[in-house]
């Protein structure tokens, strides 16, 4: 069997090729079944954000396209198309690559923090419809648990910028007059929150908040005093809006060009700034021909960004240094897993077991216990855990005569 990965990023493929492949968290409930039934297919997990869509499989030889058959048929698009865009991995590689993208360092934001809890909700949604077994499962485990290596033993998140930060930034930068703004959000997840709060901060005094649910609107609107609506009610306010960023999940446009006509008519040819944050995207991207209409995507914000990576690049490369020793780690355990080695099942239990004790320890330390008491924890925690089993098995092979055990264990444990 082999690990292989197909990828769709900033990286490789524009906005207009990223939405088409896109995912929304409903849309997975349908997919994740069908890739995992295409023949060949033994697992396979799907990561779809506003930056990638990634397919991580695991595969019987000989299978290695399946998944990306599977894709073009799933997406109705020829398959010529996607192989000209896509990004084929196997083996170590796609191992580096989901280590790469969880840390953050895959991002169009560098060591941007949101595509942890992304990669954490594509795993859990995989297991929840059974698409993943040990391998992938495994897998994230360990990619998890190196992101959490890279925000602790790194820099790295100290010089995170989010999109929402970077596209606040953006619109600063653009409208002379943001404390005198009305800035409408539509959609209610982490993103427009995230907008939200930076827009409070900055001090525009009104925040119209729209989305499909109401009382979701209102849990943002209600934090900073604006005004929750419905998006049936969208149109009626489009016209009080001077920025606009947009987020939700939609497959469909949003906003259309002529409700923007209409808009800016209401508004007197006022200009009006617009920022997309969505994909597939949310606006029309017909509206960029509109006079007064300033309309910004993400493929925008990437040229923004990357004028300020430079602030990120020192720590960037000990996350990578981080990444690279983890991914030749977990290749070596799972060429141990496929050989047999039983060192494998051990050192995957032992590390488990440091790193619960180890988030326990550090759990007690924030509650203020005195040092001295979580080290003493810390000792007799793993120690007691590390020999339990063994010690177990060697009284049970004591008592029934197990010579060959009691053996083999002096051999191991060097007595």
């Amino acid at each position: 069997m082999r690990l292989v990965a197909w990828g769709f990023s900033h990286q490789n493929a524009s906005l207009s090729i990223r939405e088409r492949v896109a995912f929304s968290q409903s849309d997975l409930s349908a997919a994740l079944p069908s890739l995992r039934q295409e023949p060949g297919v033994a697992e396979a997990l799907i990561l779809s954000t506003c930056n990638r869509t990634e397919l991580y499989s695991l595969v019987s030889k000989g299978s290695e396209e399946a998944p990306l058959r599977w894709l073009a048929r799933h997406k109705d698009l020829p398959i010529e198309q996607l192989a000209y865009y896509v990004q084929r991995r196997e083996e170590t590689d796609v191992i580096h690559q989901l280590l790469r993208v969880t840390s953050g360092l895959d991002s169009m934001v560098l060591g941007e923090t949101q595509i942890l809890g992304q990669a954490k909700m594509a795993y859990k949604t995989a297991r929840m419809h059974g698409a993943i077994g040990a391998t992938l499962e495994k897998l994230m485990q360990h990619a998890f648990s190196v992101a959490k290596r890279v925000r602790t033993e790194t820099h790295l998140g100290d010089y995170n910028a989010s999109v929402a930060h970077i596209a606040v930034v953006f619109a600063k930068q653009h409208l002379l007059e943001l404390r005198r703004s009305t800035a409408l959000l539509i959609g209610a997840g982490e993103t427009i929150s995230q907008v939200a709060n930076l827009l409070s901060e900055r001090g525009v005094p009104c925040l119209i908040i729209a989305n499909r649910t109401y009382e979701s609107a209102k849990l943002i609107s209600d934090k900073y005093s604006g005004m929750a609506i419905s998006l049936d009610d969208l149109p009626g306010y489009l016209h009080k809006a001077d920025i606009i960023f947009s987020a939700t999940s939609s497959s469909n446009h949003i906003l259309s060009k002529n409700q923007l006509e209409v808009a800016l008519e209401a508004r007197c040819r006022k200009p009006v700034f617009l920022v997309d944050l969505a994909v597939p995207r949310d606006i029309d991207p017909g509206a960029r021909l509109l006079r007064d209409v300033y309309l910004y995507d993400l493929d925008d914000l990437q040229k923004v960004q990357e004028q300020n990576r430079a602030l990120r690049e020192l720590a960037a490369r000990e996350a990578e240094d981080i990444v690279s020793s983890s991914t030749i780690q977990f290749a070596r355990l799972r060429d141990s897993i496929r050989s047999g080695n039983p060192t494998v099942g051990i050192r995957l239990r032992g590390e488990k077991l440091r790193d619960e004790v180890l988030e326990k320890s550090r759990q007690l330390l924030s509650k203020g216990r005195h040092p001295d008491l979580v080290l003493n924890y810390l000792a007799n925690t793993l120690t007691n855990k590390f020999l339990h089993k063994p010690s177990v098995c060697l009284r049970e092979a004591a008592i029934e005569g197990d010579e060959d055990l009691m053996h083999a264990a002096r051999r191991l444990l060097g007595e």
